[in-house]
């Protein structure tokens, strides 16, 4: 299959969104009605988008080659970066439980353990007739089952009492949208750009993100993170299922015209975007230290002050997210975002 530039391009701007909306969130204080509504607009296309991306780049044969790659790229990086993440919160954050340590994923290492989980689903899915129908099912299915996924004191609460383990629950949410990668990745190339649509997508999701952050924000904030049950959202019966395809739906109309506005030739960010799991990795330690130091809270609390902020924020997010791919952030950080194991793996 020839490279299509578009998707690396899309990694691009996709990593520059998901440092943009860890500048925001419960975890960071107080924030504004117009900050709540660019991270929820930020959570309902972000991280579906990135999973379709991801299924677009999958094989559904998996060899023992394969196999020892993801152990490479995905396992091994997971427990590094866990184990770094894991001595800065309990050493200087004290926000780390020490009887989850292993099994809870740190910010955003649960993509590693749902990349590894969605290409293991992929061959057994695929040979289901109806798959993406099944895997809507088990998307849904798995939001009435409590004892999974992560748990708060109540729906209002920011702080977790129990994370998602293993990222079980997140991956099963997500993973329609990367079967559906995986199934349109030949019609991708065909695909042109409408930048106009695509403004009023995102002026229309934009707008729908008002309307539901004006009534129920934390209900939908946790569905579109996918990481908590039904009940831990405030839902239960048939309701859940339609809260689920609201955001599901949102979910495919933001990809599509996300994928719409990327262009399609090669230029100065389509390397960036190929050494995009550099900076999905890395990137939580540069906006660690800025949330540490209030680089991303320079303004007082107000709706006009807000949006200083976040355009702020945003050029922060791209400046991170463009000096992590370089190359020289490559070559430097290589030995741990892709560690060599051929010494304990044999891949003959």
């Amino acid at each position: 299959m020839i490279r299509d530039y578009r998707l690396d391009n899309a990694r691009f701007f996709l990593n520059v969104l998901v440092v943009f909306g860890h500048f925001f969130g419960p975890w960071t204080g107080n924030q504004t009605f117009i900050e709540n509504n660019i991270y929820l607009f930020h959570l309902i296309f972000t991280m579906p988008c990135l999973a379709f991306i991801s299924g677009v780049f999958s094989s559904e044969i998996l060899t023992k080659d394969k196999y020892a790659k993801m152990f490479e790229r995905f396992l091994i990086p997971y427990f590094i970066f866990n184990c770094i993440l894991y001595f800065i919160l309990t050493h200087f954050i004290s926000q780390a439980r020490h009887e989850y340590f292993f099994f809870d994923p740190n910010a955003q290492l649960w993509y590693l353990l749902s990349l590894a989980t969605w290409k293991l689903m992929l061959p057994l899915f695929n040979q289901l007739r109806f798959s993406f129908l099944f895997a809507l099912i088990l998307s849904v299915g798995i939001g009435y089952v409590d004892t999974l996924g992560a748990e708060t004191a109540s729906i209002y609460a920011p702080v977790d009492i129990k994370k998602d383990t293993l990222s079980i629950m997140r991956s099963v949410v997500l993973f329609p949208y990367f079967l559906l990668g995986f199934n349109f990745k030949y019609y991708l190339a065909n695909l042109k750009n409408h930048y106009f649509l695509s403004l009023i997508i995102f002026s229309l999701l934009i707008i729908f993100c008002f309307c539901l952050s004006s009534t129920q924000y934390d209900v939908f904030t946790r569905l579109a993170y996918g990481s908590y049950s039904f009940n831990h959202c405030g839902l239960e019966g048939w309701s859940a299922i339609i809260y689920r395809m609201i955001i599901f739906s949102l979910g495919l109309i933001g990809i599509y015209g996300f994928l719409c506005l990327i262009p399609k030739k090669m230029n100065t960010i389509t390397l960036h975007g190929q050494n995009s799991m550099y900076s999905y990795i890395l990137h939580i330690f540069p906006v660690m230290f800025i949330g540490f130091i209030g680089l991303n809270k320079l303004f007082p609390i107000s709706t006009f002050y807000s949006m200083l902020n976040i355009f702020i924020n945003l050029i922060i997010a791209f400046v991170i997210a463009y000096i992590i791919t370089t190359k020289v952030s490559v070559k430097l950080f290589k030995p741990l975002v892709e560690p060599s194991c051929s010494f304990i793996l044999n891949k003959n």
